[in-house]
């Protein structure tokens, strides 16, 4: 077990280290422009970001509740065989 936890927190990381280099950043790679800009304005409104989570937990339970099937998890039934 202590050559399990000498593995993890020693050799693995240090070959990670040694064998799996980063690839270079370019300034132009713009692949992720949205998602900061979505983070960007979610970090400048924290409250406004807050209702809508709220009011979407809430949402999601009331159409549930109104228009969901519901889940049956032992039905009512004889089984044929058994």
């Amino acid at each position: 077990l202590s050559a399990s936890m000498l593995y993890a927190l020693v050799f693995a990381p240090a070959l990670g280290a040694l064998f799996a280099k980063a690839p270079p950043h370019h300034e132009g790679d713009n692949r992720d422009g949205w998602y900061m800009a979505v983070v960007k304005q979610a970090v400048r409104f924290p409250i406004t970001v807050l209702l809508l989570t709220v009011g979407l937990l809430f949402g999601v339970g009331f159409a549930y509740s109104k228009y969901g099937a519901g889940v049956e998890f032992f039905p009512n039934v004889e089984p044929d065989y058994g």
